[in-house]
């Protein structure tokens, strides 16, 4: 797994981002009264909008004032997932070619880390909730060309005007990998790697295979015991700090015979965890050998 498809996924089980709620833009969707209706879409378009603004509305707007010029389905940021346009209609997003049976979607910029990894949580689980109302959407495989004028799976636009043709962009250059026209990619500064779309096809792949009840990646549990001798345990803000006087709570084992959390993440190593509690939500716990935790 991708040290950045790891991050998402590690944050998404911590809770510190979570996959933003489909809107319908304020203006209602646009489309062509049925004249460009195709039905269910079969394959994926990943858009970058090709500047730094970060305001989906805004550039959803851009787009429909000629919607026959380019638009897409979906503007996704770090914190909106705006649909513009019928899914079940063309978005003239990627040329004659790519166009048909598709169904699109325009990243736009974000200025952090955390911003970044919710859009592209949202995308990855939008994408998922697409194919239970389209069973015939490929998000499984990334794209590959089937003749002229249709592909199937995910892919980037600049992957369409590579090897399908009638479109010149480059996107989700400048944003996810490399550079172009001024705009370089921030992800390499934030994770010590650029992003593809095949780390995203991968992230849709663990992402489907998530607990449909707990919606965290399955994994060996941990757990993390207070003993009942314990009368009194700080937590913290689970990103910090862990030292007295910036406490949110205290727990009180000795209260209930000893208490049982699982443990969701280490933020120290065998030191710092992080678990859930009835009371004060996701915090982080300080569980040191000698404090008396026992942890297995």
């Amino acid at each position: 797994m991708s040290k950045i498809n790891k991050a998402i996924l590690d944050a998404y089980r911590l809770g510190e981002i979570v996959a933003l709620p489909e809107k319908v833009h304020p203006s209602g969707l646009i489309g062509s009264g049925g004249r460009y209706n195709v039905g269910e879409p079969e394959s994926v378009i990943v858009h970058w909008i090709g500047s730094r603004g970060t305001n989906a509305v805004a550039v959803a707007n851009y787009n429909r004032g000629n919607i026959y010029g380019g638009f897409t389905h979906n503007y996704i940021s770090g914190t909106e997932n705006l649909t513009s346009a019928r899914d079940d209609e063309i978005a003239w997003g990627a040329g004659t070619n790519g166009n048909g049976y598709t169904l699109q979607f325009e990243l736009t910029w974000t200025h952090s880390k955390h911003d970044f990894m919710q859009q592209t949580l949202t995308a990855a689980m939008w994408l998922i909730d697409c194919s239970k109302r389209y069973p015939r959407l490929n998000i499984r495989q990334v794209g590959y060309k089937v003749h002229n004028t249709f592909f199937s799976g995910v892919q980037e636009h600049g992957w369409v005007s590579r090897n399908m043709g009638g479109t010149d962009h480059v996107d989700c250059r400048g944003y996810w990998y490399g550079t172009h026209q001024g705009f370089v990619s921030p992800v390499g500064r934030w994770f010590g790697e650029e992003y593809s779309v095949e780390q995203f096809v991968a992230l849709i792949d663990e992402l489907r295979g998530v607990d449909r009840q707990e919606r965290i990646p399955k994994k060996r549990v941990q757990r993390l015991y207070l003993p009942s001798d314990a009368k009194g345990w700080n937590v913290y803000r689970a990103g910090g700090p862990w030292s007295v006087g910036h406490q949110v709570g205290r727990l009180q084992p000795a209260k209930f015979g000893g208490l049982d959390y699982e443990i969701l993440g280490w933020k120290v190593p065998g030191v710092v965890a992080v678990i859930k509690t009835q009371d004060f939500g996701v915090v982080g716990i300080y569980v040191a050998a000698g404090t008396g935790a026992v942890i297995e």
